[in-house]
């Protein structure tokens, strides 16, 4: 995925939740461009959360910035 020039991304795991976590907010781009490759096990589901804080303060607050896109996926064995 690709990032605007304004928006620091930094990439987390949280084990709370066990999601993978890409945080976009303010501040300086280091790098525009970014790939990442997870392994997964058969059983497991990968989760990934886009946390936006870049617009916290607007219309929400700053604890609970928007996890959009949410993505999922499983090896195909769930229904």
């Amino acid at each position: 995925f690709k990032v605007n020039e304004n928006v620091a991304t930094e990439f987390l795991y949280n084990e709370d939740i066990e999601t993978y976590e890409v945080h976009l907010s303010n501040g300086e781009a280091k790098q525009k461009y970014f790939s990442r490759q997870i392994e997964m096990t058969q059983e497991s589901v990968l989760k990934i959360d886009f946390v936006n804080h870049k617009y916290s303060g607007k219309n929400e607050t700053a604890a609970t910035p928007k996890r959009k896109p949410r993505v999922g996926i499983d090896n195909g064995e769930f229904s």
